[in-house]
């Protein structure tokens, strides 16, 4: 997974999705939670 200064460093915009029951779930697509099947949100 690439952090906020890996980003950076790349020059890209990561956009990350995340969870809102789960947090700790991240994602770099838009899609479903694997633990509650909810949909993602960008973060």
């Amino acid at each position: 997974m690439y952090t906020d200064i890996t980003s950076k460093l790349m020059g890209k915009k990561m956009e990350t999705y995340t969870c809102p029951m789960h947090p700790k779930v991240r994602s770099k697509k838009l899609g479903k939670c694997p633990e509650c099947g909810m949909g993602l949100t960008k973060a």
